[in-house]
């Protein structure tokens, strides 16, 4: 165990692990569970620091962060990193906050070229020779789950003897090339202390907390870059740790938590344990669920569970095409889906119903259908989001037989498919990011439900035509001329219809 005793905090080895954070309320625990782990489990005596960063001009656009940080801004981040003079730093990485990562990772190495710098997570784990190979300022890539590894490393810069091949689970670059070391096996999750239990995280009530209960998926879809870690193995963290840490959690009263579980209800009787616990400490905690609905039924004990007024249930459905579905190797059963959204949406619970646009296979019709499923629904929210090619993924090593194109750097967002041009992509992006406008506002809300009971036609037809009246974007004009617009294509639709039937 590391001894945070002995020499002097002046005169102690430092590790700096760094996580820039592109949602401003956010607290992942990334970087702390690693400490955790370290804290547990190394012999070395070493301090190890954690800087959550949240720069503040990371804007967004439609809902995704994008980088905007001043150069004053980098060299305070890069200077108070070097102020600790760490033995090295380590920078957790995903989707949305590898280019501000790397943008600070080269300032550093600028300001002290002989640091070693080390990136983790999701995207190093995706990239990691290209990282090593694009970026001389990093020297080591770690793979998959860093709980061993980050271990493993500090033994290592704490005593520079052993040989850095011999650290599993790593990509770093020797005499010019580039060297890949022994994958890990996965976790005994047993083995990771709980951060949050350890008082290593402080929450306020503002703050949205990202959860795990779980690691791994059995499922291997086409978009998902899960299968491709070495951990995507389902394991379960210890269901007593999980309960504590609630209840450590809830009486912080967080503003939001996120378990990110990706198949919360896989396994029932664990699923409904948890559930309980927190239902019995939270009192005023949005609780945002990930659960499958399409593969299995879900009993009405367990759905009366999840129909807490507290709980938001996004569901993954990704299409509402079939075949689509099967291209993607995604397992799905319409008939369990559409007896499971009954029984939710009967017991009362929150759903939010989650759909990709542009799945090799889906038209624009199909995102049209999709809409309409969901809006006859009435859940509490719908996301539809374009499909992102992660590297790994089967959709990137097949793309050509997809017909896929797409941005090769983050967020790898795709141009078109097979089955979707270009401009039909932008059609889809354009008439759901209207849809999502109008139904997250309830006067637009009711306004589109007159529109279906006056009409008898579905949601999809009434945001084609005012998609096709403003090409750019309904979102920016005002209030009330979008209501003015919606009443009056009501009116015309309605009168169009009226006529036609007369005259047969």
């Amino acid at each position: 165990m590391i001894q945070l005793f002995g020499l002097s905090e002046q005169m102690k080895k430092r590790a700096i692990l760094v996580y820039i954070s592109t949602y401003e309320k956010e607290l992942h625990p990334a970087i702390f569970t690693l400490k955790a782990y370290a804290l547990f489990h190394s012999k070395e005596d070493l301090t190890i620091k954690t800087r959550v960063i949240k720069p503040g001009r990371i804007k967004m656009m439609a809902g995704k962060p994008y980088e905007d940080i001043s150069g004053k801004q980098s060299d305070l981040i890069v200077d108070s990193i070097l102020k600790e003079k760490p033995l090295f730093v380590g920078f957790s990485t995903y989707v949305w906050n590898i280019r501000l990562t790397l943008k600070i990772i080269k300032l550093l190495k600028k300001k002290q070229p002989s640091l070693p710098v080390i990136v983790g997570g999701a995207e190093a784990t995706y990239n990691a020779k290209k990282l090593i190979n694009d970026y001389i300022e990093i020297d080591i890539a770690a793979l998959d789950e860093g709980e061993e590894t980050f271990v493993d490393l500090i033994k290592y810069f704490s005593h520079r003897k052993n040989n850095l091949g011999l650290i599993k689970g790593i990509v770093f670059r020797e005499n010019k090339k580039i060297v890949e070391t022994e994958k890990r096996q996965p976790l005994d999750l047993k083995r990771i202390p709980s951060p949050y239990l350890m008082d290593l995280i402080k929450i306020n009530k503002k703050q949205t907390i990202t959860m795990e209960t779980s690691r791994g998926c059995p499922f291997k879809c086409a978009y998902c870059s899960y299968n491709m870690f070495s951990y995507a193995h389902l394991r379960f963290f210890p269901l007593t740790n999980v309960k504590k840490e609630f209840v450590y959690i809830l009486k912080r009263k967080p503003k939001r938590i996120y378990v990110i579980d990706d198949n919360f209800n896989i396994y029932e009787p664990r699923a409904k344990k948890i559930l309980s616990t927190i239902t019995r400490h939270n009192h005023k905690t949005m609780i945002t669920l990930f659960i499958r609905a399409d593969v299995w039924p879900i009993k009405k004990t367990l759905a009366a569970k999840l129909a807490n007024p507290r709980f938001y249930l996004a569901i993954g459905i990704q299409s509402l095409n079939t075949k689509t579905l099967a291209g993607a190797k995604r397992m799905h059963n319409t008939d369990v889906l559409n007896k499971n959204i009954q029984l939710l949406m009967e017991q009362g619970a929150n759903l939010i119903p989650q759909f990709i646009i542009g799945l090799p296979g889906d038209k624009y019709d199909d995102i049209l259908s999709a809409i309409d499923w969901a809006f006859s629904v009435r859940p509490y929210d719908i996301m539809l989001q374009t499909l992102r090619i992660n590297p790994g993924t089967v959709y990137e090593k097949d793309a050509k037989k997809f017909g896929i194109t797409y941005k090769k750097n983050p967020p790898y967002t795709i141009f078109r498919t097979n089955t979707m041009s270009e401009g039909e992509l932008k059609k889809s992006e354009r008439t759901a990011q209207t849809f999502q406008f109008l139904y997250r506002r309830i006067s637009y809300r009711k306004k589109m439900l007159a529109f279906c009971k006056k009409t008898n036609l579905p949601i999809s037809v009434l945001l084609k035509k005012l998609c096709d009246l403003n090409p750019y974007s309904v979102i920016f004009l005002p209030k009330n001329k979008i209501l003015k617009m919606i009443d009056y294509e009501t009116n015309q639709i309605k009168n169009n219809y009226d006529r036609l039937h007369k005259k047969k």
